[in-house]
């Protein structure tokens, strides 16, 4: 038995965290892995490597968020 919200481990029998007063669960749910967060080279590089032209260049940068570009010169 598991608290879903600080992860601590109970024995068999228990129902409710101690510390969380929240009712336990079987088994914890998998994590998602946060999010990469590129630094301004690996943008660059990432974005050279993908692109090839300003069209994939254009939507590689739109891929990563970037969505206020309109145009590159």
């Amino acid at each position: 038995m598991f608290c879903p919200q600080c992860k601590a481990e109970y024995r068999v029998g228990f129902v409710r965290c101690s510390t969380c007063d929240v009712e336990l669960a079987d088994q914890l749910l998998p994590v998602a892995d946060p999010p990469i967060k590129l630094g301004f080279e690996d943008l660059i590089r990432t974005s050279l490597l993908c692109a090839g032209t300003r069209t994939g260049l254009m939507q590689t940068l739109q891929e990563l968020h970037w969505t206020r570009l309109e145009s590159i010169p």
